[in-house]
């Protein structure tokens, strides 16, 4: 969702130096989604941050500390994804109908958004499994289901 994603501290850490503060995240709309923890990757599914610990360059929570995410519209692009990724090519956003080669230049497809799909016949990069991807297709309404003998 396009907009300013709100995070808010409401339980400081246990302890000083704890990393494990807890913060309410409110969609642009002002609807309240699941909690996010200090230290733990975020993922609501649209929305994937991380509120790092003091180990890792973070500072002591309090209660009511306050961080934006602002989300624009997008380029509604897409690229290939990559489970190794960490510019957003990790999330999956949906199967494409037909092969689409945009190696040259950007090229138009049909993509589906929701549905149940063969796993035996959706293809992820080479030397990569479906299984990686899995339970992200299942949090965006896409299911794998084996083939059926007939």
């Amino acid at each position: 969702m396009k907009g300013v994603y709100k995070i808010v501290c409401t339980e400081a850490p246990t302890e000083a130096d704890a990393d494990d503060a807890v913060f309410a995240v409110y969609a642009p709309d002002g609807s309240r989604l699941k909690d996010a923890t200090q230290d733990v990757e975020y993922d609501g599914g649209h929305l994937v941050f991380t509120i790092p610990g003091v180990g890792g360059g973070g500072t002591d929570s309090i209660v009511d500390d306050e961080y934006t995410i602002e989300v624009d519209e997008g380029s509604k692009e897409v690229v290939e994804i990559d489970k190794d990724g960490v510019d957003g090519s990790q999330i999956p956003f949906g199967i494409l109908a037909d092969d689409v080669d945009a190696s040259s230049d950007d090229e138009p497809g049909v993509v589906y958004l929701t549905g149940e799909f063969n796993e035996g016949s959706v293809v992820v990069p080479s030397g990569d499994d479906i299984e990686n991807y899995r339970d992200a297709l299942r949090k965006i309404g896409i299911y794998l289901k084996p083939a059926v003998a007939e």
